[in-house]
């Protein structure tokens, strides 16, 4: 989602790049079409209108261009944010696959009967190879006369 945005941001600032630099162009063309169109009526004053109207165009086109700019930059911000926390959260995993189950099962379940739990009326359930092989089901385990879910 983030990736989506960042593209969208960018194609953002591509066209605003695009209409400034439209600006500058149409910018000159305007003082030049400004100056001429001033010489012809001898009034100077509203060629450095249109030319000042231009440049304020163009500023304002720069400044939506920084904005933008500014949201693509908070955007790559978050995105390697992001990765950093999937890698680590990656990496946090990893170690919890890594810790071997079914020794630890054995050391702590003395009562297990033919390959079974049991549970303190006597009812077997469930396999010891089964139920610790890692798929994270809930167990019974069988804890001085009770028995304890993990």
């Amino acid at each position: 989602e983030l990736q989506a945005e960042l593209a969208q941001a960018t194609a953002a600032a591509d066209e605003a790049r695009a209409e400034v630099s439209a600006l500058r162009r149409s910018e000159a063309q305007s003082a030049v079409a400004a100056a001429a169109a001033a010489e012809e009526a001898g009034t100077h004053r509203e060629s450095a209108a249109a030319a000042e109207e231009a440049r304020e165009h163009a500023r304002s086109s720069e400044r939506a261009l920084a904005t933008e700019r500014a949201r693509v930059d908070a955007l790559r911000a978050d995105l390697e944010r992001n990765d950093r926390e999937l890698e680590l959260l990656r990496a946090e995993l990893a170690e919890v696959d890594s810790v071997p189950c079914l020794p630890l099962l054995r050391r702590f379940a003395p009562m297990r009967g033919r390959g079974a739990f049991s549970r303190p009326g006597g009812a077997a359930f469930g396999a010891a190879e089964t139920l610790a092989d890692g798929d994270g089901e809930m167990m019974m385990m069988p804890l001085r006369g009770g028995s304890v879910e993990l």
